[in-house]
């Protein structure tokens, strides 16, 4: 019996290459925004002397901590994006294929950590593609700590400690960016495509004199 032949892979477009940059840049962006709300946040609280804090504070430890927590989601968003993006690259730019299967991470917890927070109340009820995985044991995360203990997290939590930001005790932010840069720079070494889905430029004739 015959094998089904493979179906030969299209040319990549202007618009794959176009698309594929954008959203490593747009989640590098995000990224490193959510790091540094966080940053903001937590240094807001240990600058902070409870006893002695000022009228706002409570109104101030808020509006941060929703600024996080935005930032998070904007970067979780993007991650899809870009997974997806990848999805397609991967075949059209050998390169990138190649950089991809060095990048463990992002592949492994990206997509299902974005569908869980996005659906987050679908899993709360026990729905959801992999409902099982939504609270999970926080493995090798806050051991570090004085006085911590490992336990379970679901995937909307956060818990950071001193190797960084751990979205639902699974996915390490700070990993994450450093396999999109290394992606990043591979991608940035391919020249666009000619983009063959425009209209030609075409200088008009010269009128002459009347």
């Amino acid at each position: 019996m015959n094998e089904p032949k493979a179906k030969p892979t299209r040319e990549a477009s202007w618009r794959d290459h176009q698309q594929l940059n954008f959203w490593l840049w747009g989640c590098l962006h995000d990224g490193e925004a959510y790091l540094r709300s966080s940053a903001e946040f937590w240094g807001f609280l240990r600058g902070s002397k409870i006893r002695e804090a000022p009228p706002n504070f409570n109104q101030r430890r808020i509006a941060l901590q929703d600024k996080v927590e935005l930032e998070k989601y904007h970067f979780v968003t993007s991650l899809g994006s870009l997974l997806r993006e990848l999805g397609r690259a991967r075949s059209l730019f050998p390169p990138i294929e190649a950089v991809c299967r060095q990048q463990e991470h992002i592949f492994a917890e990206g997509k299902d950590l974005r569908d869980m927070i996005e659906h987050a109340r679908e899993y709360e009820k026990g729905g959801g593609k992999h409902p099982e995985e939504f609270v999970r044991e926080a493995v090798g995360v806050a051991e570090c700590l004085p006085g911590d203990r490992p336990g379970t997290a679901d995937a909307t939590s956060t818990i950071v400690d001193n190797n960084g930001h751990w979205l639902g005790g699974r996915f390490s932010v700070e990993r994450a960016l450093v396999e999109i840069r290394a992606i990043q720079e591979v991608a940035a070494k391919r020249p666009p495509p000619t983009p063959t889905n425009r209209p030609p430029r075409v200088r008009p004739p010269d009128q002459g004199e009347n």
